[in-house]
């Protein structure tokens, strides 16, 4: 396994330029981000079904947010499911946007959901915890390692639990506050993986030991 260099990131570059001005998406004033492609695994189902049980069971609405390629599985799948659960006001996608306009959501958002049913890494939980966005994550492989807590983790097979965490994190200060102070420490190790100098130290190994 070799270990990513998490250095030059594509976010580093817009940390110092103004704001940009999205208001053209007509975004409303709070929302949880999910920017994921709409393939199966990312678990979109899942997630609008969290936003409609949130809604029915507990009488509480989210707004989400979602960016990434709407491929063939939106159109036949999570399209469908939207309109059956008469979501389209609460979860809005937005296809492909520009990285300078990602940026710009990732800062307007409340925080970030990641509710997919496999990875084997996240990159938008990486990015959210080193630019200090409040963000929550399904329980799978790598995952709660890279978050470092269960408290903001759940199954991305339970509704309830998923509900209940995205609950916290859209209403609850405290928690986006305490989660992102776990995510400043999450995020120094993400950073300093000392990766070349492991693969260095691996390429060096093997070659003592061939000769």
């Amino acid at each position: 396994v070799c270990l990513l260099d998490m250095k030059n990131l594509w976010f580093k570059k817009f940390e110092s330029q103004p704001k940009r001005d999205i208001s053209s998406l007509n975004l409303p004033g709070k929302f949880l981000l999910y920017p994921a492609n709409t393939w199966k695994h990312k678990n979109h189902i899942a997630l609008l079904e969290a936003l409609a049980y949130l809604r029915e069971q507990e009488n509480v609405i989210i707004n989400v947010i979602c960016t990434g390629d709407k491929n063939a599985n939106f159109t036949e799948t999570i399209l469908p499911r939207l309109k059956e659960l008469k979501l389209e006001e609460q979860a809005r996608f937005l296809g492909v946007v520009d990285e300078v306009t990602l940026y710009s959501l990732y800062q307007r958002c409340v925080g970030v959901v990641i509710p997919t049913a496999y990875e084997a890494g996240s990159f938008p939980l990486m990015e959210s915890m080193i630019m200090q966005i409040p963000v929550i994550c399904s329980n799978v492989t790598s995952l709660p390692d890279t978050i470092g807590n269960l408290q903001y983790v759940f199954d991305p097979f339970n509704v309830a639990d998923m509900a209940e965490k995205m609950h916290e994190i859209y209403n609850s200060e405290e928690y986006r506050r305490q989660n992102v102070i776990n995510s400043k420490s999450g995020a120094e190790k993400i950073l300093n993986t000392g990766a070349l100098k492991k693969i260095q130290s691996s390429y060096k190994r093997l070659f003592d030991n061939k000769e």
